[in-house]
């Protein structure tokens, strides 16, 4: 009896000592300025969402929220944010343990001009906006909300649902292969000569084109492919093949999809209209 006493008393040293042990949604929020020339960032982002914002100032400000919703106080601490500058570079790694559920949101504001940004998420919502840049991202699961203005644009996912908004007068060279999400593209502006190419498994694709745009595709899948304009189609045992082309310069830009068991939706629309999927 003596021993259960000690027990109970023990527990309940430790849960004073750790009063708020299961104290759920707990967030600290930190802010980072780098003012020196950056023409590179690198994100590795272990779980949790990225806003990147473009913006006319010439520095840098990230704003992290650290968030654990279970656990000891104390966890939170766990979390952390390394910065790490190397000559035009700066490199943003989260760091969080495997036994603490946390979440480490990140918020930057970048200069219009940054050249290049590489993104590495595991997990959590990735949206881009007012950026001119290029754009490199590997993601695992969430939803990538980009509108791009760039020249180069790599996006490769296992599962995320991908909204991708063009709006670049560049040559652009687009690939993106999301195995088991749905990807949307729309294509407001692009430069001529231009490459798009969108790969999948599992997901729907719809690729919704301004009819300013002169273009040739071709579109593989092995359900049907649904297409509101005129095209050519070559039909096999095993797939669906259609190619199009139009034509209103020969500087044309070129579209190559392709997708295994999901759906393939191409469509034109008048830039002056309010179009939506």
């Amino acid at each position: 009896m003596m021993k259960k006493i000690l027990l109970l008393f023990n527990i309940f040293l430790i849960l004073s000592c750790n009063i708020s042990i299961f104290k759920k949604n707990k967030s600290i929020q930190t802010k980072y300025r780098e003012k020196n020339p950056i023409e590179i960032l690198r994100i590795e982002s272990l779980n949790g969402n990225i806003d990147i914002i473009g913006w006319s100032n010439d520095l840098i400000e990230i704003e992290t929220n650290k968030i654990i919703n279970s656990g000891f106080r104390n966890d939170i601490n766990l979390l952390n944010t390394l910065f790490i500058k190397n000559e035009n570079e700066l490199c943003i790694t989260t760091k969080i343990p495997e036994r603490v559920k946390g979440i480490i949101n990140l918020k930057i504001y970048i200069p219009f001009i940054l050249l290049k940004i590489y993104i590495a998420s595991h997990k959590g919502d990735i949206n881009i906006t007012k950026y001119l840049g290029d754009i490199e991202l590997k993601h695992v699961k969430g939803n990538a909300n980009i509108n791009f203005y760039g020249n180069i644009l790599r996006l490769e996912s296992e599962k995320s649902k991908i909204n991708l908004n063009i709006r670049s007068f560049n040559s652009s060279d687009i690939v993106i292969i999301n195995k088991n999400g749905n990807t949307k593209v729309k294509v407001d502006e692009i430069g001529n000569s231009s490459f798009i190419d969108i790969k999948s498994i599992n997901g729907d694709i719809d690729l919704l084109i301004s009819d300013k745009i002169s273009y040739q595709f071709s579109a593989i899948n092995q359900n049907k492919i649904n297409i509101n304009f005129e095209y050519n189609e070559i039909s096999s045992l095993k797939y669906n093949y259609i190619i199009g082309t139009k034509l209103q310069n020969k500087n044309k830009c070129l579209f190559e999809i392709s997708n295994m068991n999901g759906k393939i939706n191409i469509k034109n629309f008048n830039k002056g209209k309010n179009t939506l999927f």
